[in-house]
């Protein structure tokens, strides 16, 4: 791993021309990563954070609201990119139980 340039060469602007971005780690060294890499932990950090929504789904149906169904059902798709991600296949299948009650809890209290 090389240290911090400041070369043009190195620039995040350039790199990300390239079709690389950079990362640094721990010991503050910066490296060259593929960006489609860095595109995954982008989508990784957003999925995370929908799967928190899916709490709130919870606590919105526990204070009665028809509405928390809605909620869970549009966290699955994070659920599912996650799980299928790290090869979580129980955690599939269980997304799938879950999501059909959701889809139950919407029919129900919506149609």
């Amino acid at each position: 791993m090389s240290s911090i340039n400041k070369s043009p060469e190195t620039n995040p602007a350039n790199t990300l021309a390239d079709g690389l971005a950079e990362s640094r780690d721990v010991s503050g060294t910066t490296k060259e990563i593929p960006f489609h890499r860095a595109h995954k932990n982008v989508l990784e950090i957003v999925s995370q954070c929908a799967i928190f929504v899916g709490a709130m789904a919870v606590v919105a149906l526990g204070g009665g609201s028809r509405w928390g169904f809605v909620l869970g059902l549009s966290v699955q798709p994070f659920w599912y990119y996650t799980s299928i991600r790290h090869r979580q296949w129980g955690i599939v299948a269980a997304g799938a139980l879950y999501g059909c009650g959701w889809v139950l809890g919407v029919y129900r209290n919506f149609f």
